[in-house]
């Protein structure tokens, strides 16, 4: 908000009463981005995670099992 009073008044004083709040607005920007690509890197993770597994399984054989004696 004192962001917009120096913008619109052109006063430097305003400014400096701006900082605190424009670092603020910084800070949360930086912590949603970090958060969104933490996010990111874990689906891309589990992605690998489930893509290896498929991989790993056995093919499904056509004849039945023998039964366990």
């Amino acid at each position: 908000m004192d962001f917009l009073m120096y913008l619109m008044t052109g006063n430097p004083r305003t400014l400096i009463l701006a900082i605190p709040s424009l670092l603020t607005l910084i800070a949360v920007i930086a912590v949603v981005v970090i958060g969104l690509r933490a996010l990111l890197r874990i689906d891309r993770s589990l992605q690998e995670l489930v893509a290896r597994g498929r991989d790993a399984r056995p093919a499904p054989s056509a004849a039945p099992a023998p039964p366990a004696a």
